[in-house]
């Protein structure tokens, strides 16, 4: 009898004592971390679970949440501005913009004298900008060389008493072309024609010198050149 009541005893004090045991502590590390990965659909994915690892933090299978984002179609052309071409160059005279085979011989001299009128009429303009768009590529190169310029900086004695070096195309115009027609007059007598290309205008200075302006067909226009 008393073993069985020591028995019942015993076993009703280990329930008692398996009731009040603590319960676990759990730290913060051992928390259930829930990772969700973030897919960029047909781009790219982003995965955290990198970075919860590396904190110390338990991670359980991961979760896929998908988030579509709306791009640009890369495949679809962009729609370009329209550029307007420009086929005529405005700053160069009409008065050069002839071909010999569309002139008719009657008219040919009265073409030709423009030439020289046109070149003339910058000049006394002092207009550069049209000056330099009727002369030929070899013209601008010579007066555009800084070996050229500063050769006639040092042999014009005219240059020298003003104590001017050349440096531009346009110091060229300013100093050297302009002054040239200055209490002078420079007057049309005829032409002669080398080929298609190339036209020799015979002019007198002063009706005492002979003057020549050499012309090349180049780029749809007649532009002043540079022998």
């Amino acid at each position: 009898m008393k073993s069985n009541l020591f028995l019942s005893i015993c076993i009703l004090l280990c329930f008692i004592s398996c009731k009040n045991t603590p319960k676990e502590v759990i730290t913060e590390k051992e928390k259930i971390v829930e990772t969700t990965e973030i897919v960029i659909k047909e781009e790219t994915s982003v995965n955290i679970e990198s970075t919860l690892k590396d904190e110390g933090l338990n991670v359980p299978p991961k979760k896929i949440l998908e988030v579509t984002i709306q791009k640009e179609n890369q495949d679809t052309p962009k729609q370009l501005p329209e550029i307007e071409v420009i086929t005529d160059n405005p700053m160069i005279d009409s008065r050069l913009k002839f071909k010999l085979e569309d002139i008719h011989s009657d008219e040919l001299d009265s073409k030709i004298c423009g030439l020289f009128q046109t070149i003339e009429e910058k000049i006394l303009a002092g207009d550069f900008d049209g000056w330099y768009n009727s002369l030929s590529i070899n013209y601008r190169s010579f007066i555009e060389n800084p070996d050229e310029l500063l050769k006639m900086s040092k042999k014009s004695g005219y240059l020298k008493r003003k104590k001017i070096v050349l440096r531009s195309a346009k110091d060229y115009f300013t100093y050297i072309v302009i002054p040239s027609r200055e209490g002078v007059a420079l007057k049309y007598v005829d032409f002669q024609q080398t080929d298609e290309k190339n036209i020799k205008v015979n002019c007198m200075l002063d009706d005492k010198h002979n003057f020549v302006y050499d012309f090349v067909y180049e780029k749809e226009s007649w532009k002043l050149d540079k022998k």
